[in-house]
């Protein structure tokens, strides 16, 4: 058997390994490395099966780095829509900041305009998060930013009702429970 043929297929594993394939599939991870201390095995065979199990490995690596491809790929839309639905929320309450502004008192108006500014800052910090890939972060900021979110919006609640406004938040909580329970 060639020795080529078994550095593509180890070649093509730690791709995939480094791809973060084991977090998407790991049965196949695990097949593709038993193929591989088997085709070590039979390395000095210049038999048929040798070769076979070695292209095998090479096969399935190789699909373990696109799937990891496509299933980190899937994750950034998924969580960059997230991240956009949070942004449109933020853009919501601050054109709402801007209409009552002026209707509230100054030390309510504050601690809402701060607030705001952790949203923006937890925002803009997931969103760093997701282009470096790093989910588990993403995930925690994203939690984070729809607790701020929510604070938010219970501060703007009795402010809205005594202004008689509608809270475009509301609408957005309910949408984003949807859509996480449909994901």
């Amino acid at each position: 058997m060639s020795n080529q043929i078994l550095r593509e297929a180890q070649e093509a594993f730690k791709q995939a390994l480094l791809e973060g394939a084991a977090q998407y599939a790991t049965d196949r991870t695990e097949e593709v490395e038993r193929l591989l201390l088997h085709a070590k095995q039979l390395n000095s065979t210049d038999s048929p099966e040798a070769k076979d199990i070695t292209e095998k490995a090479r096969a399935t690596a190789s699909a373990l780095v696109a799937l990891a491809r496509d299933e980190r790929a899937n994750r950034k839309t998924h969580y960059g829509l997230e991240i956009a639905s949070l942004y449109r929320s933020l853009s919501e309450t601050k054109h709402l900041m801007l209409q009552i502004e002026r209707k509230v008192n100054s030390s309510t108006f504050l601690t809402l305009t701060q607030r705001i500014r952790n949203l923006e800052t937890t925002l803009a910090q997931t969103r760093h998060a997701l282009d470096r890939s790093d989910f588990e972060r993403v995930n925690t900021l994203l939690l984070s930013a729809e607790s701020q979110l929510m604070e938010i919006s219970e501060l703007l609640r009795p402010i809205l009702r005594q202004l008689s406004y509608e809270s475009p938040l509301g609408t957005t909580f309910r949408n984003r429970q949807k859509r996480r329970i449909n994901v």
